[in-house]
């Protein structure tokens, strides 16, 4: 589960937004520097976040629920082949299509004797 986005830059702004209503009476900053226009950015940036929350939510849920689908597959193609290898034997052809490995064609591994062993005399 990934945590939730909170931005310092929006506390900040919040923040500031508080203490410059506070100011009696508004000063004027000109063309483009109002309040209004500040605290609509500071409330767009705040759904923004809060959007941006809901959906990390959201996707971690998805994530959740994709991984038990692919544990439920997993599970289920195991079953699957194990049958075919139950019913048609594991170094059969209906098993080899079926996506299982032939016990004949599989690589045996011999056990390696260390040559140090061999090497030393007693």
């Amino acid at each position: 589960m990934r945590p939730n986005k909170t931005s310092t830059v929006l506390k900040d702004a919040m923040r500031r937004l508080e203490r410059l209503k506070a100011i009696q009476p508004v000063p004027d900053l000109g063309e483009g520097f109002n309040l209004q226009i500040y605290e609509t950015a500071v409330n767009a940036l705040k759904a923004m976040e809060a959007s941006y929350n809901t959906k990390i939510s959201e996707l971690d849920s998805m994530s959740a629920a994709l991984k038990d689908m692919e544990r439920m597959v997993r599970d289920y193609r195991a079953r699957i082949l194990a049958a075919f290898g139950a019913k048609y034997g594991r170094n059969s052809e209906e098993y080899a299509a079926a996506g299982g490995t032939k016990l004949s064609e599989r690589k045996r591994t011999t056990s390696r004797r260390s040559s140090s062993l061999s090497d030393k005399t007693i």
